[in-house]
């Protein structure tokens, strides 16, 4: 091959590799915007899914730390929900949770992004998964407020069902929210007087 060839085939190539940057910059530009808005309404319709009665959310922010305080037609704050995020069994967990005023009972939790196994570590958006954190104690006489076992859930004691197979997966929410939870109970309580 002469080297007039090979420079015309390295400039196309450049050329191919500019354009399609190119486009892939202009289609996330045009696209992050309603990426961002798609969340804000997930986040939202979760808010309200977990706080039935709430009319109402305030956002705030305590040293970097994100949190929703929820209230009721009567202006009455009813409960806190935070984002619990981090790592899973193959990629990110990012799992929305609603405790009580005093931070002693969950209220519920909705599995915001996932990207766990098919058919396993997905289980974790399941109904009978997600409700296993309903009226769930927070035990702070442990290490942590909350764990799972293999074979039976116990809510008096902050003991939640694993996933048969997704071991892993129920871990890593547990996890998250125990993290999160043990970060910001100070701030809450700060914040609830």
């Amino acid at each position: 091959m002469n080297k007039s060839l090979i420079l015309r085939m390295i400039i196309v190539l450049v050329a191919i590799t500019f354009l399609s940057a190119l486009l892939l910059s202009i289609t996330w530009s045009l696209s992050i915007s309603k990426i961002k808005l798609n969340e804000q309404k997930v986040l939202e319709t979760a808010l309200y899914e977990l706080n039935p009665t709430a009319a109402k959310y305030d956002r705030k922010t305590i040293q970097d730390t994100i949190f929703y305080q929820m209230y009721d037609q009567q202006d009455q704050f009813i409960s806190y929900a935070f984002i619990a995020d981090g790592s899973g069994f193959q990629a990110n967990i990012k799992t929305l949770v609603s405790v009580d005023p005093t931070l002693t009972k969950i209220l519920g939790i909705r599995i915001l992004e996932q990207s766990e196994t098919p058919g396993l570590g997905t289980k974790i958006m399941d109904a009978s998964f997600l409700n296993e954190f309903v009226g769930l104690i927070l035990n702070y006489t442990k290490k942590v407020p909350l764990s799972y076992s293999k074979s039976v859930s116990d809510k008096k004691h902050g003991v939640i069902k694993a996933i048969t197979g997704a071991t892993i997966s129920s871990r890593a929410v547990v996890n998250l929210i125990n993290q999160k939870i043990t970060k910001i109970k100070p701030f809450l309580k700060k914040e609830a007087i």
